[in-house]
């Protein structure tokens, strides 16, 4: 028997989140199915746009985020055991997913995703949720390809 762990959000806080906003609910995981994956995460992601983007949903619920994870066990082809992934599943430590089945079931049909992580050699791969990842890309995307500074502009 797999116990996951994974951060249910009881209810919206007011001002700084709370430890009794959250519950850390423990759970046996099922056996793998075909194409399915069990992830271990390393990192979670804590961003800005969390916040907002939950006050449209019913608690209770997993929080929101994505993940650095470690492939645990697998019966995906292309997620072999051993690999790093980013997970876009919520705040789960431990989890069984189909990447092929994720995003089906969400609003828009568009949330949640696997994907390999890149090989980020001697740096922390909790990068790949910070600097090299979603907040990242916004950042460095939002200053160059939408402001466009200029010689002399005050950045």
């Amino acid at each position: 028997m797999v116990l996951g762990r994974k951060f249910v959000l009881k209810q919206h806080f007011k001002g700084n989140p709370k430890p009794e906003d959250f519950e850390l609910v423990e759970e046996e995981l099922p056996a793998l199915k075909e194409n399915e994956i069990q992830f271990h995460s390393q990192f979670l992601s804590v961003d800005p746009y969390m916040r907002p983007y939950t006050m449209r949903m019913t608690p209770p619920f997993t929080m929101i985020g994505s993940s650095v994870a470690v492939v645990e066990e697998s019966r995906h082809p292309s997620y072999p055991k051993g690999s790093t992934i980013i997970i876009l599943a919520g705040w789960i430590e431990r989890g069984v997913v189909n990447p092929d089945d994720m995003g089906k079931n969400s609003p828009g049909n568009t949330l949640g995703g696997v994907m390999k992580a890149a090989d980020m050699g001697s740096l922390s791969k909790s990068l790949l949720l910070g600097a090299c990842g979603m907040p990242g890309n916004t950042a460095y995307f939002g200053l160059l390809e939408i402001c466009k500074p200029k010689e002399g502009d005050t950045v």
